[in-house]
C-alpha cells in the first residue's frame, strides 16, 4: 500500500508542478494583456470566451470522469484504442453542434461582423481543446501525469510567448483570441506524440456500442456541465447586458484571481480518483476514509485561501492590474468565498461518478443554476458587480451543501462536507504520509 500511495503522490506532484507553472505563466499573460487592452477590450475578450463557454458542455459530452473510469478498468490496448477513438469522434461531433448553437444564438442577439468571426475562432479553440482533453484522460487513468503535464506546460509557454510578442507588436484584440487557438493546437499535437511514446494504443477506432455506453453514462454529466458552465459564466454575459464591457473587464479580473486557484483541488482529486475507485472495489472503509480526508483537505484549503484574499483584495488588484481595474477589489473580496464550496464540490463530483449517481448531480446543479440566474437578474441592476459576486457565492453554497441534502442518495455527501470543517481524517492521512516518507 505504501508503494501505491507513493505512486499517486508522485503523479500528484507532476500535475501540481505543471499547474503551478501554467498558472504562473497564464497569470503573467493575463496581467500583461489586461493592462495592454484596458478594461473595455479585456472585457470584450472575456465576454466572447464566456459566451461560447456557456455551450462548451455539448463538446465534452460529460465524458471526462467516465473516460477515466472506463480506461482505468480496461488496461488492454485494443480496449483503450476503442474508448479513445469513440470518445474523440463523439467530441468532434459534439463540438460542431456546440459551435452551431453558439453562433446561432450570437446572431439572434445581434452580433455581426468581427464579433461573429471572433466567436468562430473561440469555437475552433474549443474543438482543439476537447480533442486534447480526450488524450489527457488516458494519462490520468494510467497515472502518467508526467507526460500530460509536460504537454500542457509546453502549450502554455508557447501561448505566453505569443502574447508577449503581440503586445510588443501592438496587436489588436483579434490576435489575442488566435493565441488561444494556437495554444490548444500545440497541446493536441504534443499529447498525440506522447500517446505513442508511452505505449498507448496506436490504433483508434470507433465503436457504436461503446458510443452508446459513453453517451448513456455521460449524458447526465453533460447536462450537469451545461448547468455548471451557465452558473459559472452567465454572470459575465449578464453584466454586459445590464452594465457594459468595462464592468465585464473588472469582474473578469476578480474571477481570474479567484479561479486561478481552482487547479489545486482539481489536480489532487484527479490524481487520487483512480485510487479511490480501487479502494471502493477492495475496502469500503478505506474508500470512505479517503473520501472524507479529501473533503477535509478541500475545505481547509478553501478557507485558507479566502480569508487572506478578502483582507488584501484591493491591494492585490491595484498592484497587479492598476487603478483602471480598481472596482474589481470589492468583487474579489466576495467572489473568493465561492472557492470553498467549489473545492468541496470537486471531490463530491468524483464520488458521484464512483457511485453512478450522475442523475442527482444534474438535478441539484440545475437548481443551483436557477438560483444563480435569478439572483443575477435581481442583484446586478440593483447592486452592480457585487451583486453578481453574491449570486455566485450563494449558488455555489446551494450546489455544494444545501440542495444535495434534500435527496437521500446524496445526503451523505452533504454530511461529509459539513464534517469536513473538523479535519480528523485529514490528520490521520497526514500522519500516514509522514510515516511513508520517514520509514527506516
Amino acid at each position: 500500500m505504501s508503494g501505491e500511495r507513493g505512486r499517486f503522490l508522485r503523479n500528484t506532484g507532476w500535475m501540481f508542478f505543471s499547474r503551478v507553472l501554467r498558472l504562473g505563466l497564464a497569470f503573467l499573460a493575463s496581467v500583461l494583456v489586461a493592462r495592454y487592452l484596458g478594461r473595455n477590450d479585456f472585457g470584450e475578450l472575456n465576454y466572447l470566451l464566456s459566451f461560447v463557454t456557456l455551450f462548451a458542455a455539448l463538446g465534452t459530452l460529460g465524458m471526462s470522469d467516465v473516460l477515466v473510469r472506463d480506461l482505468e478498468a480496461e488496461p488492454d490496448l485494443a480496449a483503450e484504442g476503442e474508448i479513445l477513438g469513440t470518445a474523440l469522434v463523439l467530441r468532434v461531433i459534439g463540438t460542431g453542434l456546440m459551435s452551431a448553437l453558439a453562433l446561432a444564438v450570437g446572431v439572434y442577439l445581434g452580433h455581426r461582423g468581427l464579433t461573429l468571426a471572433l466567436m468562430v475562432s473561440v469555437c475552433v479553440f474549443q474543438l482543439l481543446t476537447n480533442a486534447a482533453a480526450t488524450f489527457e484522460r488516458r494519462f490520468e487513468a494510467r497515472v502518467l501525469a508526467k507526460w500530460s503535464s509536460i504537454a500542457q506546460s509546453l502549450a502554455m509557454i508557447a501561448s505566453t510567448l505569443l502574447s508577449v510578442v503581440l503586445i510588443l507588436a501592438r496587436a489588436s484584440l483579434t490576435a489575442f483570441i488566435l493565441v488561444k487557438v494556437a495554444e490548444s493546437g500545440v497541446l493536441l499535437l504534443v499529447l498525440v506524440g506522447y500517446q505513442f511514446r508511452t505505449g498507448g494504443a496506436r490504433v483508434l477506432r470507433f465503436s457504436a456500442a461503446r458510443a452508446r455506453q459513453l453517451l448513456r453514462a455521460g449524458l447526465p454529466l453533460m447536462l450537469t456541465g451545461i448547468f455548471l458552465t451557465i452558473y459559472m459564466r452567465i454572470d459575465q454575459v449578464m453584466i454586459k447586458h445590464y452594465l457594459d464591457e468595462g464592468a465585464v473587464g473588472c469582474y473578469a479580473v476578480a474571477v481570474r484571481l479567484s479561479e486561478a486557484w481552482y487547479f489545486v483541488p482539481s489536480v489532487i482529486a484527479a490524481s487520487f480518483f483512480p485510487a479511490i475507485l480501487s479502494a471502493r472495489r477492495q475496502d469500503a472503509a478505506r474508500y470512505h476514509d479517503r473520501l472524507q480526508a479529501l473533503y477535509e483537505l478541500m475545505t481547509w484549503m478553501g478557507l485558507g485561501l479566502a480569508l487572506p484574499t478578502t483582507l488584501c483584495a484591493d491591494w492585490i488588484v491595484g498592484l497587479l492590474f492598476g487603478a483602471d481595474f480598481a472596482p474589481a477589489g470589492g468583487v474579489l473580496a466576495l467572489y473568493i468565498w465561492a472557492g470553498v464550496f467549489v473545492f468541496q464540490s470537486i471531490v463530491r463530483g468524483k464520488w458521484i461518478v464512483a457511485e453512478n449517481l450522475q442523475r442527482y448531480a444534474l438535478v441539484f446543479t440545475g437548481l443551483a443554476t436557477t438560483v444563480n440566474v435569478v439572483l443575477n437578474a435581481i442583484l446586478i441592476p440593483r447592486v452592480g458587480l457585487d451583486g453578481a459576486a453574491w449570486a455566485t457565492v450563494i449558488s455555489c453554497f446551494c450546489q455544494s451543501i444545501l440542495v444535495p441534502a434534500f435527496f437521500a442518495p446524496t445526503r451523505a455527501s452533504s454530511r461529509a462536507i459539513l464534517r469536513s470543517f473538523v479535519p480528523v481524517h485529514l490528520w490521520r492521512e497526514g500522519l500516514a504520509i509522514r510515516r511513508h516518507f520517514h520509514r527506516p
